[in-house]
């Protein structure tokens, strides 16, 4: 019987979502006060709605990713993670979308580079809270904040076994 600990687990795992895409991130990434990570969520709108950051841009100036980054959080409390994701957010007269979902068809090529666009993220021991240093073991961040599959390992009677038959 071979026997696997949880970091052997965790390893696996993030071998395999980083081999199919995902961007392996430390906890650092993660802002905690806006429960986002900054980066990931500046740079998909920059990569995917280039002329309307820079509309955002020219209004307010080199605050633009702590406005934007702050618009996202405060509309993400007021109307729901899915809300958000769904419909976007508005600012300033600019609209930002902040996923793009998978095209029913493949008819349409400019709906499938854009969902091809979105950006999934790994974090391994992620600390969330402000107030301690408690950690999900691994979280796959799917669209910067949104889609959260959070995955804790706990090992039950002393360590993790696999079967080998």
């Amino acid at each position: 019987m071979l026997r696997y600990t949880e970091t052997d687990f965790e390893d696996h795992i993030e071998q395999r979502l980083h081999r199919s895409g995902y961007r392996v991130l430390q906890s650092y990434h993660y802002d905690k006060p806006l429960c986002l990570i900054p980066s990931e969520t500046l740079q998909f709108i920059q990569d995917t709605q280039p002329d309307t950051y820079q509309k955002l841009k020219r209004q307010y100036g080199e605050d633009t990713p702590d406005k934007l980054l702050d618009r996202i959080n405060k509309q993400i409390e007021r109307r729901g993670v899915l809300d958000v994701l769904r419909k976007g957010i508005k600012d300033r007269g600019c609209d930002f979308t902040l996923t793009y979902f998978l095209p029913s068809s493949g008819m349409n090529p400019d709906h499938q580079k854009r969902y091809a666009q979105n950006r999934f993220s790994l974090i391994r021991q992620l600390h969330y809270s402000e107030r301690n240093e408690k950690s999900l073991d691994m979280v796959q961040i799917s669209q910067q904040k949104i889609r959260l599959t959070l995955r804790t390992f706990t090992k039950r009677f002393g360590s993790m076994t696999v079967c080998d038959r």
